[in-house]
């Protein structure tokens, strides 16, 4: 079943290339890129990278690619991943940012996704690694696992920027949202 690793493929392409372009759009960030910013944009391009290309044309039959119904529902859960992370992206306009960014003059958002979870894009790139996995090639849940090590950090970080910025407003959001997996987490 080759065409999942198309659809796949194709599917990150069409994720960076949106979240680029739409990125020229966003607020600027309160101070400058540090060091840090520049090493974690190189590591996203570079996790990025490895992915598209382990990403075989023609599926090989090795103990390490899932059988086909595994695949489907691989290819089900990515998709349902890269959809989340675009409807995320699109309710959070001008606000979007690298993982711990501080924007300028920020805007609490809590429609769509964010009425569900507080950190739908992070949900949404762990929950499409998690299908890359099953999809493609097993081995890809270490990566999923450390994805979702970062992005749960990640999400602590920005949590505490939240609750500074927005000290009346966020802890009431806390209280009625979770932070990754709606109604769990």
């Amino acid at each position: 079943m080759w065409i999942i690793n198309v659809l796949i493929l194709c599917g990150w392409v069409v994720l960076l290339a949106y979240l680029i372009i739409s990125a020229a759009h966003s607020k600027r960030n309160k101070l400058p890129s540090s060091k840090k910013s520049i090493v974690l944009r190189l590591a996203i391009l570079i996790l990025f990278l490895l992915i598209v290309l382990s990403i075989p044309v023609k599926n090989s039959d090795n103990a390490n690619t899932p059988n086909d119904i595994v695949r489907i529902v691989g290819l089900v859960l990515f998709l349902l991943g890269l959809a989340t992370v675009i409807w995320a992206r699109i309710n959070l306009g001008r606000n979007w940012g690298l993982p711990m960014t501080d924007k300028t003059k920020p805007r609490l958002v809590t429609s769509g996704p964010y009425h569900l979870v507080r950190h739908p894009i992070y949900a949404g790139i762990i929950l499409s690694l998690l299908g890359f996995a099953l999809a493609v090639n097993v081995y890809w849940i270490f990566i999923f696992v450390i994805a979702m090590v970062f992005f749960i950090y990640s999400a602590l970080v920005e949590e505490k920027i939240m609750t500074k910025k927005f000290p009346n407003e966020y802890p009431d959001y806390k209280k009625k949202t979770k932070m990754l997996i709606p109604f769990i987490l």
